[in-house]
Order: structure tokens, then C-alpha cells, then sequence
């Protein structure tokens, strides 16, 4: 009598006290349900910088995470029906996916994306992180306040809040007192 088909490649590997190990045929490796492959997170940002450069803005990148929890409210800032228009008259916005905990989360990312934010993130920057990139590529400003040599994240305090100011207005010098106003307030809606 003949075994069934089980529908997998078996290879049995030896090692040590003689351990065997299934590995599936390729065909099976992935369930039907998985992810694409995620598009290289340095190739996604080129293609914005020179989408940037085309239409005079620079980048705004916002590193998030699903663990992080300043993270939801910064990005309902920058998807707010009146900041959104005002960010995108200036930047080119970029939401990357980074640093998560989980298999699953960590297949939403895009390829390389940790490698992207480290680059520009320093050891204990933390969530969210902002960058404002020119069409070159060149940092013209981060949510890492000089002042205090610290990421601020979501800015709750006057000091954060005049430093967020200063950031998105080295990256776009025309963003008007009244745009910025629109900002901040969006900023204190979502807070907490």
C-alpha cells in the first residue's frame, strides 16, 4: 500500500543527536493569505525625492510602529482634514512602518525600512520620529530637539511645541503663522 501525499518536499536534516527537520517545497512556503513582498524602503524613498523635486517640496517621512502609542495620534494629526492639505502644499509626506515587535507586523514593513530610520535616528530616539528631507536627500530637520538632544515625538509642551514650529519651518520657510496655527491645534486635539 502506498502513503498519501502529504503535498510537502521532506528533507530530513542530521545534526547533533540526529534532530529531524521538516522544510516545505517551495510552493508551500508562504500561506495563501501572506503579504506581498514589501517595495525596498530606500528605493520608495528616492522615487519621493524625485517626486519632490519635481513639484519643489521636500520629504517628510514619519517613522511609526503599531506598539508605539504616541504614534496613532501623530498620524490622525497628519491625516486631519485641515492639516493634511497644509502639509502636502509643502511635502511630500511619507508614512514608514518601522522597528516592530511581531512576524506579522514586521511583514507590513517595507523592505529595509529599520535600516532607513536608523540612518537618520540616533540610539534611544524612539516614536514617532520625524525627518524632513530636501529633494537630495539631505536632512534639513528631525523631531530631535538640539535644546534637549532628545526626540520630542508628539509635542505636548510649549518647548515641543516651539521646536515643532522651528522643524516644519526650516522645511517649508513660507508655511504661514495661520497654517501653523491649524497645526498645533490639531496637535492639541489629538492629545491625549
Amino acid at each position: 500500500m502506498r502513503k498519501a501525499s502529504v503535498g510537502i518536499d521532506r528533507r530530513l536534516v542530521l545534526a547533533g543527536g540526529g534532530a529531524a527537520l521538516l522544510i516545505p517545497s517551495a510552493a508551500q512556503a508562504a500561506p495563501a493569505n501572506a503579504l506581498p513582498p514589501q517595495p525596498d524602503a530606500a528605493s520608495r524613498l528616492t522615487e519621493e525625492r524625485a517626486a519632490a523635486a519635481r513639484e519643489g517640496k521636500h520629504v517628510l517621512i514619519s517613522f511609526f510602529a503599531s506598539w508605539c502609542g504616541w504614534c496613532t495620534p501623530m498620524n490622525a494629526v497628519f491625516e486631519d482634514n485641515a492639516v493634511r492639505p497644509i502639509l502636502e502644499r509643502h511635502y511630500r509626506l511619507v508614512h514608514m512602518r518601522v522597528i516592530e515587535r511581531s512576524v506579522a507586523r514586521r511583514a507590513q514593513q517595507w523592505a529595509n525600512a529599520d535600516a532607513v530610520y536608523h540612518r537618520f535616528a540616533t540610539a534611544g530616539d524612539g516614536l514617532p520620529f520625524l525627518v524632513i528631507l530636501d529633494a537630495n536627500g539631505s536632512l534639513l530637520s528631525s523631531s530631535r530637539s538640539p535644546a534637549i538632544n532628545e526626540n520630542i515625538g508628539f509635542p505636548t509642551t510649549p518647548a515641543d511645541f516651539t521646536w515643532f514650529d522651528t522643524m516644519f519651518r526650516t522645511g517649508a520657510p513660507d508655511l504661514s503663522t495661520d497654517d501653523l496655527a491649524v497645526v498645533r491645534a490639531s496637535f492639541v486635539r489629538h492629545y491625549g
